[in-house]
C-alpha cells in the first residue's frame, strides 16, 4: 500500500487528470472486467459480480451451467466475465497501469509540449509523450524505496512481463492511437463472429 499512497500524492491537483480520475478509471476497469458479458466463455473460478447469487452457496446463477468442467465453455445463460479469462498476472498488470495511466500529468495535451519543445518532449522525441512519462515516472517511483516494492515475490521473468504489460497499457491510452486500435479490435470481432 506504500506504493500507492506514494502514487496517489503524485497526482497533482489539476481539473482533470487527477488522483480522482485515476481512480475513476481504475474502478472501470476493474468493472469491465469483473461484470458478465453475453456470450463470453467462463470457467468456473470466475468471479463476475451477479445480482443474483445464491446465498447459501455463495455460487451465482450464471455459474451453475459449468460446475462440472473447469474448462472455457460458455454458461447456460450465455455469461462470463475478462477477469476469469485473463491470467492473474495480467488482471493485476491492467489494475496497476489503470492507477498508473496519468501519474504526474502536468496539465496540457501531448501536441502543446511538442509545439512548445517541452523537456519531456525532447526525451521522448515527441512520440506518445505524456504517456512515456506517466510510466516512466511511476516505474521511478516504484523503484526509489524498497518499502515500494509490492512484486517482491516475483520471479525475473514475471516481473519483467508485469512491466512489460503496465508500460504497453499505459502507452495505449495515447488518443493519436485510439482509431488504430479501435479498427484492429473491430477487426478481431468480425473475424471471431464470421
Amino acid at each position: 500500500m506504500n506504493y500507492f499512497h506514494a502514487l496517489e500524492n503524485g497526482y497533482r491537483d489539476i481539473p482533470y487528470h487527477n488522483r480522482i480520475h485515476a481512480t475513476d478509471v481504475l474502478h472501470a476497469v476493474w468493472y469491465l472486467t469483473t461484470q458478465a458479458v453475453p456470450g463470453l466463455p467462463s470457467l468456473i473460478t470466475d468471479h463476475c459480480s451477479a445480482s443474483d447469487s445464491d446465498s447459501d452457496s455463495g455460487i451465482t446463477h450464471s455459474h451453475m451451467g459449468y460446475l462440472v468442467s473447469k474448462t472455457y465453455s460458455v454458461s447456460e445463460d450465455g455469461y462470463g466475465c475478462l477477469s476469469g479469462l485473463i491470467p492473474a498476472l495480467e488482471l493485476m498488470a491492467l489494475y496497476v497501469a489503470a492507477a498508473m495511466h496519468d501519474y504526474d500529468h502536468p496539465g496540457r495535451t501531448n501536441a502543446f509540449l511538442v509545439a512548445t519543445s517541452a523537456p519531456q518532449a525532447v526525451l521522448y522525441n515527441d512520440r506518445s509523450v505524456l504517456e512515456n512519462h506517466h510510466a516512466a515516472s511511476a516505474w521511478n517511483l516504484f523503484m526509489s524505496r524498497p518499502e515500494y516494492n509490492f512484486l517482491v515475490n516475483l520471479d525475473h521473468v514475471e516481473f519483467k512481463r508485469f512491466r512489460f504489460l503496465v508500460i504497453e497499457a499505459i502507452l495505449a491510452t495515447d488518443l493519436k492511437k485510439h482509431f488504430d486500435f479501435l479498427a484492429e479490435f473491430n477487426a478481431k470481432v468480425k473475424l471471431m463472429n464470421q
